[in-house]
């Protein structure tokens, strides 16, 4: 930026400012003008009376214009000297994406019809929904039962990866049981290993590292494998932050199974008695969550777990990095073409029109 320079209502500003102290000089030269005037060359009369009568032509009243030509010529020569410019602002925008890992419970508890049509469907649905809206992510699937692997590591091809995430189902995994925190784990290394080496306990928002983070969604507490506690500090120790999102709701969920004829039927035990889901450890995703440096989430119904999801959406957003490099256009030329303009004006009309009365 040019020292001294000031700027003007909007995207104008003057370079060279001082020069516009010459705009003193026009109250002098318009003294000058007038003074010249009284000296110019008169024809005398004897009778004043007669010369009054020829009365004033058109041009005698336009008397002022060639000095003000003159005058406005000098004013825009000023402001030719004082550099106008115009303000060409360019801005690079950058996006810095999140790695995503989606760790999805597919054991056989997600089959459960209280959220419908089901858990699991209602959960492909919803999270294909929030991949297709993380378009500058990197994001991963992990699915867990009661063991875990990765389904699709990190990937920007989400076309690909909702089409696996639609083709999940609970015979993937063979072994029963809920391994919350071998997920976790999986989660974590699939990410730490994208990313390289890590140093202990570093918190990614803070430093200014592109963030990393983990969305756990179950429908069970943990009974197999690694504590999930664990898993969760070690994923803060890494700058993992992990979501925990608790599907179903509160009531007691019983089971159902097709009978031979296609009906759905709640499944007993040997003495009748109906067989139900085991209820979500909510105590437990919430120390999972708190140990992550997230938050928990219960989705206790379609509509609960598509507002959980957009809220985890807007709490995970990209940063924009935006870098202005602002530059100058030179506009002097405008008001030095309107001054040249002007003279030719008014040379054209003292030779021709107003020849006469030129001062």
């Amino acid at each position: 930026m040019t020292a001294g320079a000031v700027w003007l209502p909007g995207a104008v500003r003057l370079a060279q400012p001082w020069f516009l102290l010459l705009l003193l000089a026009v109250p002098a030269a318009w003294f000058l003008l007038w003074k010249q005037r009284g000296r110019r060359r008169a024809v005398r009369y004897s009778n004043w009376t007669a010369a009054f009568r020829l009365g004033q032509s058109a041009a005698q009243k336009w008397r002022y214009l060639l000095p003000a030509l003159r005058l406005l010529a000098l004013v825009c020569l000023v402001a030719a000297l004082a550099r106008p410019q115009v303000e060409s602002r360019q801005v690079d925008r950058r996006v810095q994406g999140i790695d995503i890992v989606l760790v999805l419970d597919i054991s056989q508890s997600m089959r459960a019809a209280d959220i419908r049509p089901n858990r699991l469907a209602a959960a492909k649905k919803i999270l294909g929904k929030f991949i297709r809206r993380r378009e500058t992510d990197r994001l991963g699937l992990v699915v867990l039962g009661g063991t875990s692997f990765t389904l699709v590591p990190l990937t920007t091809d989400h076309a690909a990866l909702v089409e696996s995430l639609q083709e999940v189902q609970p015979r993937m995994i063979q072994i029963p049981g809920t391994a919350l925190g071998d997920g976790i784990l999986t989660a974590v290394n699939r990410l730490t290993a994208a990313a390289g080496p890590q140093p202990a306990s570093t918190n990614s928002a803070s430093s200014g590292a592109k963030s990393k983070v983990i969305i756990l969604a179950t429908d069970g507490a943990a009974n197999r494998g690694v504590n999930p506690a664990n898993a969760a500090r070690l994923a803060a120790e890494r700058g993992i932050r992990v979501y925990t999102v608790g599907i179903g709701s509160r009531r007691l969920t019983p089971r159902l199974e097709y009978e031979e004829g296609g009906r759905l039927v709640r499944q007993k035990d040997n003495f009748g008695h109906t067989l139900y889901w085991e209820q979500l450890d909510e105590k437990a995703l919430r120390r999972i969550a708190e140990l992550g440096h997230g938050r928990y989430f219960r989705a206790g119904s379609y509509e609960d777990f598509e507002r959980v999801m957009l809220e985890i959406d807007r709490l995970e957003k990209g940063r924009v990095l935006l870098h202005r490099n602002l530059q100058f256009q030179e506009r002097y030329a405008w008001p030095l073409s309107l001054a040249l303009l002007l003279l030719l004006l008014e040379g054209v009309l003292a030779k021709t029109r107003f020849r006469s009365l030129a001062w």
